[in-house]
């Protein structure tokens, strides 16, 4: 299941990335992942020390549809893999016949083991622990939930080593703790007719926890749930508006939140941001960028002195980042255009961040000059000055 044998192409540069640019962010590299006979997907993320841990992805060149299988790569900073697993070769404890068919999301635990959740064939989901030095498995276990149709939106450490996992276990919002041994510590299951699944969320300084949702009406219209909320789900505050794929940052210094998403606009989607206070009475609202052709989840970071970095996707579908400062003013912001592609297209991306640098991993379809396709997989460091 664990190869060291690195069969992309990695291309690494550094100092070149096309119209980067910030007061207090520095390039560092960007690494690009192709290969001759694989198309690669980027899948999910998380950081390790200064390695990063990837899933990956892979469809045979020149097939259509979505990956065929997965792999989960173990690089360090400059791109190099230090380990690979084969995702697709580990069945659940106890069942040889059932099969993992995707993997959800992942994160660091604690102790520095990789935690993840994935789904079956038959939609159960499993949780699975890799030894953070070693990549061998640690833990592989089917989770015992109520409902077989349950899908993960995110996963994270909480502040007690335990592993929460937020999305929606039939028609109800979820909050799931899992130990790292395994475990089921708390399932919790949000009551109301205003929301449908959870999206992102953190853990606040007084172990509650502020969650983003979103709610689909009779209509059709999708509107924003956001809430501060207790593990037993009892909800303390909350607020809604009209909007969608958005991402929730919360300032410890001035004690209040910031939701960066996508609202509807008269000539496509816009990337807008709105403020609220502690009780999550609304304190501003401001639109970032306009024209987009499609909605994407959007991802942002504090940065520093109550200014956030956003990633997101152009009006011509490449990777958009910009930095914003507290009062919704856009202080800088970039896209990154491929110079010997004729056309490309961002297929999704993601955002860590650590105390000195912020990652940017991201799949887009490059079109060149003679018409060929290349489906690659890309990261960008930048670092905090």
């Amino acid at each position: 299941m664990i190869r060291l044998l690195l069969l992309a192409i990695v291309l690494v540069t550094a100092g070149m990335a096309p119209n980067v640019s910030s007061d207090n962010l520095q390039r560092l590299s960007e690494t690009t992942f192709r290969s001759d006979e694989y198309e690669y997907e980027y899948g999910s993320s998380t950081l390790r020390q200064q390695n990063i841990w990837v899933v990956v992805g892979l469809r045979v060149r020149g097939q259509l549809g979505g990956p065929q299988q997965f792999q989960i790569w173990k690089l360090d900073p400059a791109g190099k893999k230090l380990a690979q697993i084969d995702f697709n070769a580990i069945t659940p404890t106890g069942n040889s016949q059932e099969k993992y068919l995707r993997i959800y999301d992942l994160a660091t635990l604690k102790n520095g083991n990789i935690g993840l959740l994935a789904g079956t064939e038959s939609g159960k989901i499993g949780f699975l622990v890799f030894n953070g030095d070693s990549a061998q498995l640690v833990t592989n276990r089917i989770l015992e939930l109520p409902d077989a149709n349950t899908f993960v939106s995110k996963v994270f450490t909480a502040d007690d080593g335990d592993l929460i996992a937020i999305g929606r276990s039939g028609i109800q919002p979820m909050i799931l703790k899992l130990r790292p041994s395994g475990e089921q510590a708390n399932l919790t299951f949000l009551a109301g007719d205003d929301l449908n699944v959870l999206t992102d969320g953190l853990e606040l300084a007084d172990h509650t926890f502020a969650f983003l949702g979103e709610h689909l009406d009779d209509t059709g219209k999708i509107n924003i749930w956001l809430g501060r909320v207790t593990l037993k789900g009892e909800v303390l505050n909350k607020a809604s508006f009209a909007g969608r794929d958005g991402t929730i940052i919360y300032d410890n210094t001035a004690r209040n939140y910031t939701v960066t998403y996508v609202s509807a606009g008269t000539k496509g989607w816009n990337v807008s941001l709105r403020t609220f206070t502690d009780d999550l009475t609304s304190a501003g609202q401001f639109e970032l960028q306009s024209g987009l052709k499609q909605s994407m989840r959007l991802c942002a970071v504090p940065v520093g002195d109550g200014s956030i970095f956003v990633v997101g996707a152009s009006a011509k579908n490449q990777l958009w980042t910009a930095q914003v400062d507290k009062a919704g003013k856009i202080i800088s912001s970039s896209t990154f255009e491929e110079p010997n592609a004729r056309w490309q297209r961002l297929w999704n991306y993601d955002l860590l961040s650590t105390s000195t640098e912020l990652v940017i991993p991201f799949t887009e379809l490059l079109v060149g000059n003679e018409m060929e396709q290349r489906q690659v997989m890309k990261i960008v460091r930048l670092r905090r000055q």
